[in-house]
């Protein structure tokens, strides 16, 4: 696993990712988040996987990565995906 881009956003009280990460199968966003928190010794609960980005036929994958101060930033910034109404009887 080999860091791009590290960037500190003060703003969101947050880090931005980038990392090259070489695998033989896609490692999928849980996979994903566990290994972010044994690198960047981070809570799993304060980390968000934006997008996890591989070419055909190659084994490196591209992650894009938020890690957040503490769990409470998460929750105040990220989106929440919507509620679906329950269909009327």
């Amino acid at each position: 696993m080999e860091t791009i881009r590290d960037f500190k956003n003060s703003l969101l009280k947050r880090r931005e990712i980038e990392v090259s990460l070489d695998s033989v199968e896609n490692p999928g966003f849980a996979n994903s988040k566990k290994m972010i928190a044994e690198k960047f010794k981070a809570q799993d609960d304060s980390i968000v996987v934006r997008s996890v980005k591989g070419k055909f036929g190659r084994h490196n994958y591209h992650l894009d990565v938020f890690i957040y101060d503490s769990a409470g930033d998460k929750e105040r910034i990220e989106r929440k995906p919507k509620v679906k109404k329950e269909a009327k009887k």
